[in-house]
């Protein structure tokens, strides 16, 4: 026995390509006289009776399998990895653009963060309570692109539809706000005011995928 690993047959050709991308299997380490199944479409393992060296078996053969995945790439240098995500906590009060565009110089495709499940919604302010200013503002990614009171990521211009509200939120009759994170007595709820706002400040997300 022994594990499968990702080399089909063509066929009944006896040549192989990897399955991930149909390349040819250029290097090999078959058992000498292998391959030689006479079914097609065959798959490869490595067989531990030949020290891992290779044999050809029919597909439906039950046998443990190796998997491969390409390594997650790390945060850009500042960033935290938090769950699936890189984040960074700005030092500057600035407005919404300016906060924007300092994350996306921070790191390919940075963004203002957003929160786009309850889950992350919980790991960034646990992260802000840890590295953040509990008297400071934060900026989000949620903007209203125009229309009053709806929200989008700007990123991928996506409705906001997980929100964190503070109680005593009151929209404007404006259609260039931003939505920023209160401070901590506020929980981190949610507000929104004019993006020309000067008092909040860099909360940054960069996917290590982006990278």
């Amino acid at each position: 026995g022994g594990p499968w690993i990702g080399a089909i047959e063509v066929g009944n050709t006896n040549q192989f390509i990897w399955s991930s991308d149909n390349s040819t299997v250029v290097v090999d380490n078959w058992v000498q006289g292998q391959p030689n199944s006479p079914s097609s479409g065959d798959g490869a393992m490595m067989s531990c009776e030949f020290t891992f060296e290779w044999m050809d078996r029919a597909r439906d053969t039950q046998l443990p399998v190796l998997c491969e995945m390409t390594p997650r790439a790390k945060c850009p240098e500042q960033f935290t990895e938090v769950g699936d995500s890189c984040y960074y906590v700005g030092n500057s009060a600035v407005h919404w653009d300016a906060a924007q565009d300092y994350c996306r110089i921070l790191a390919p495709n940075g963004k203002l963060v957003e929160l786009e499940t309850i889950e992350e919604m919980y790991l960034v302010q646990d992260f802000l309570n840890e590295n953040g200013d509990s008297s400071r503002d934060y900026w989000t990614g949620a903007e209203e692109q125009g229309r009053d009171d709806e929200y989008f990521w700007a990123s991928s211009g996506k409705p906001v539809i997980i929100t964190n509200w503070y109680s005593g939120y009151s929209p404007d009759s404006g259609t260039d706000g931003a939505v920023y994170l209160m401070s901590d007595p506020y929980r981190r709820r949610w507000n929104a005011i004019a993006k020309s706002y000067a008092n909040a400040y860099e909360l940054c997300e960069a996917d290590p995928a982006d990278l």
